[in-house]
């Protein structure tokens, strides 16, 4: 099947890598000292210009892209695609990193996330990648967008690669997120609110759970959707003093949320300024974190609501 480049993202422009790229490409790459740490040797030019065509045995040039991932003119990802490989219905991630300047921000999250959709509406199921066995920084990452070991480990000369897998039809089959910019008042049951306190995400973890989670609840009867996110954003995580605005209204879609009808929200983003440090609902304790945590308490949900935020330009 013919992949157009152009479509693997709606935010960044997406081109095809050649040598004319190379320079740039070393920049991104050697700003990432830790990945070579553990997948040596350092990048050269020369490694970049042989991963620009290198292909797994029984498949051709027309499989391959190499391409850059452009934020106006500021090269920000870069990401080595196999079409069909190690089978037919996957697509193969052979390389994937961003520029220092963007981690920690979700594009990393963002762009994967938009790939996942595409491959999917492409029709593939599957997509699959290796990262270096010990290197928690990319075990993390791919943790964090869906990605589970498959048990399958591959010994190179100087480390062990760990083979991961998304499976994206069985995704598509149980939980099915979607984006609006409004719809009918009486539809939306939930309030979702996204925030920050001084650049830090704010997070919550129930008593129940050892998992994080976005603050966000119920609508109450004859409650008005913005002072529900308001009523929620309070009760649990005690904020006081704090601009908030609405992004979008998402749903969810679900065999096992209300019997698979699909219900909807307000999604909104609030900057705190103050928090109290009593809190007034079931939450055990509010979070200030500088990085995005990977065990979400709604890992197909709660992650693409932050993408989403991220795309329209909140975060």
């Amino acid at each position: 099947m013919q992949f157009t480049i152009e479509n693997l993202s709606e935010k960044y422009t997406v081109k095809r890598l050649g040598k004319n790229d190379i320079s740039t490409v070393y920049n991104l790459c050697r700003q990432n000292t830790l990945y070579y740490e553990y997948c040596p040797p350092f990048v050269t030019a020369e490694s970049i210009e042989a991963d620009m065509t290198a292909l797994p045995p029984g498949k051709t040039v027309e499989d391959k892209l190499y391409v850059g991932y452009y934020d106006a003119d500021k090269l920000i990802a870069v990401m080595d695609l196999i079409i069909g490989y190690p089978e037919a219905d996957t697509v193969y991630v052979g390389f994937f990193m961003t520029d220092v300047s963007v981690q920690g921000k979700c594009i990393g999250s963002s762009i994967i996330s938009e790939l996942s959709r595409f491959v999917s509406d492409s029709g593939f199921y599957k997509i699959q990648l290796g990262w270096v066995k010990g290197n928690p920084q990319p075990e993390h990452f791919w943790h964090k967008n869906g990605f589970c070991e498959t048990g399958k480990t591959y010994d190179m000369d100087d480390f062990t690669v760990v083979e991961a897998r998304r499976d994206l039809k069985y995704e598509q089959q149980k939980t099915v997120v979607k984006f609006y910019d409004s719809v009918n008042d009486s539809l939306l049951k939930f309030a979702v609110i996204i925030a920050k306190k001084d650049g830090q995400w704010v997070l919550c973890k129930h008593k129940e759970r050892d998992t994080f989670e976005v603050p966000g609840g119920h609508r109450e009867p004859a409650e008005k959707i913005g002072d529900t996110a308001k009523r929620e954003l309070y009760e649990e995580t005690g904020a006081t003093k704090y601009s908030i605005n609405p992004i979008c209204v998402y749903s969810v879609t679900a065999p096992d949320n209300f019997d698979g009808e699909e219900t909807f929200g307000g999604l909104y983003y609030a900057d705190i300024e103050e928090l109290e440090t009593e809190l007034h609902s079931e939450i055990e304790k509010v979070y200030l974190l500088d990085e995005l945590p990977e065990k979400w308490t709604y890992p197909l949900i709660q992650p693409r609501l932050l993408e989403e935020a991220t795309r329209r330009g909140y975060l």
